[in-house]
């Protein structure tokens, strides 16, 4: 089973997240990619121990990935320092930045994850079963951006 931006916003949804666990804690593994909190909600200690504490009701294994909110929305502020940087370098660098242009055009994502990924079409059936597949396939990619990313700098 693969999940998301859950629980995004709290307290509310904290008690959705405890009844969905209730209701899926049967599969062999789950993956959540991340988002346990909407970037309105400021990192806390408290905040991060109910996540916690609500992941580890999990039976099966659990494979966790940090969300986007995790780390860019730190202290109630929209963006980190890493982003608060690249909106820096946008706006300096005038409207015909690559940075600007490449809002313009599509990023050829299906194509690196047909081509390099070598991903011709889905192994399992049904609706539920291609979507967590797809989310596997997804976040895979995303992953391995990220390493090859870190390894060039």
């Amino acid at each position: 089973m693969a999940l998301g931006d859950q629980p995004y916003n709290l307290p509310d949804d904290g008690i959705k997240f405890d009844r969905l666990i209730a209701a899926v804690n049967k599969p062999a593994f789950t993956l959540h990619v991340g988002d346990i909190k909407s970037a309105r909600i400021p990192c806390s200690n408290e905040i991060f121990n109910q996540a916690l504490a609500r992941l580890q009701t999990f039976e099966g294994a659990l494979v966790y990935t940090i969300g986007d909110n995790e780390w860019t929305a730190a202290n109630g502020k929209i963006g980190g320092p890493l982003t608060q940087r690249m909106r820096k370098k946008i706006d300096d660098g005038g409207f015909q930045t690559p940075y600007r242009l490449r809002k313009q055009m599509v990023e050829p994502v299906f194509g690196q994850i047909k081509q390099a990924r070598g991903f011709r079409q889905f192994l399992l059936r049904s609706v539920e079963k291609v979507r967590a597949e797809w989310a596997m396939i997804c976040t895979t990619h995303n992953l391995l951006k990220l390493f090859n990313l870190a390894n060039a700098a």
